[in-house]
């Protein structure tokens, strides 16, 4: 898991090959005035999910496995608080 600021996202492109991708579509200057919906960006391989909604408590929240695609979360606007569980 890295927990870091977007202006920092270049030292992570080397790492995975849909990095650099991701990381330009959440570089755009129209991010927050995207509806909520989800955008492809490299085919299925790599898309994004724009949500506007509240976030949930952390009583009420899941834990979340990914094995399958890599998570990037980016919060524009309020807090939303995140933790992890080592295997």
């Amino acid at each position: 898991m890295i927990i870091d600021v977007q202006v920092n996202a270049h030292r992570y492109v080397a790492l995975h090959q849909g990095f650099a991708h991701a990381f330009e579509f959440l570089g755009r200057p129209d991010l927050q005035e995207l509806p909520a919906d989800t955008y492809e960006i490299d085919g299925k391989r790599v898309y994004a999910m724009v949500a506007k909604e509240t976030g949930r408590k952390r009583e009420d929240a899941l834990l979340e496995a990914h094995e399958r695609y890599i998570d990037i979360q980016l919060v524009l606007a309020g807090t939303d608080t995140m933790g992890w569980r080592a295997k």
